[in-house]
């Protein structure tokens, strides 16, 4: 991640900004133990890159992660929100529109962010 991080800090304009979405640890902790693979959600709780063994996902990032390799890497974050904060819970039925208001209304809720099933930075070099 740092490598791909220190790249877009390379690559962006002067002025310009990066928007990087990442998969969120906290949410798939939550998941696993709401579908009652508690120990499944322990081990990635306590996993360093937030992962678990034959999983093809390579990392997932908590908020303050995310931050501090954004930071690393040379940018300033301006914006640390959730994606998809319910999204993936709430059965089928729900109106698209009042799906999307929410989602949106929800999205910079510090605590309803760290468990969005994706966390959205945008940054500028520093």
């Amino acid at each position: 991640p740092a490598a791909v991080l220190s790249a877009l800090a390379t690559a962006v304009a002067p002025g310009g900004a990066v928007s990087v979405l990442v998969a969120n640890r906290h949410a798939a902790v939550l998941h696993r133990a709401l579908a009652g693979r508690v120990g499944e959600a322990r081990r990635l709780l306590e996993s360093a890159d937030g992962v678990v063994p034959g999983e093809t996902v390579l990392r997932r990032y908590s908020a303050s992660g995310l931050r501090a390799d954004l930071e690393a890497a040379g940018l300033a974050v301006t914006l640390l929100q959730g994606d998809r904060v319910i999204s993936d819970l709430v059965p089928g039925d729900v109106r698209e529109d009042e799906l999307a208001e929410f989602e949106q209304a929800a999205a910079g809720s510090a605590v309803l962010r760290d468990i969005a099933g994706r966390l959205h930075a945008v940054a500028r070099l520093a």
